[in-house]
């Protein structure tokens, strides 16, 4: 009984063995890192500004429930 797997390959989806695949799969590579860093860093700002807008809304909550005690303690 034969059986056969198909050679690993790399970032291109290139088979190890043609002449321009380590170049072109370390291209890919650094295509997709870039692409990953873009897509990283829109995501922390967005985490920022979600984090920014819930302390707001947090801080105005908190300062509305120490009114409410301040006017309840007069």
């Amino acid at each position: 009984m034969c059986t056969y797997s198909s050679p690993p390959t790399l970032g291109g989806g290139l088979k190890i063995g043609d002449k321009k695949a380590p170049e072109q799969g370390i291209e890919k590579n650094r295509e997709n890192n870039l692409n990953r860093s873009e897509r990283l860093q829109q995501n922390k700002n967005t985490l920022k500004s979600e984090l920014c807008f819930l302390n707001c809304i947090f801080s105005k909550i908190f300062l509305e429930i120490i009114k409410i005690f301040c006017i309840v303690k007069l």
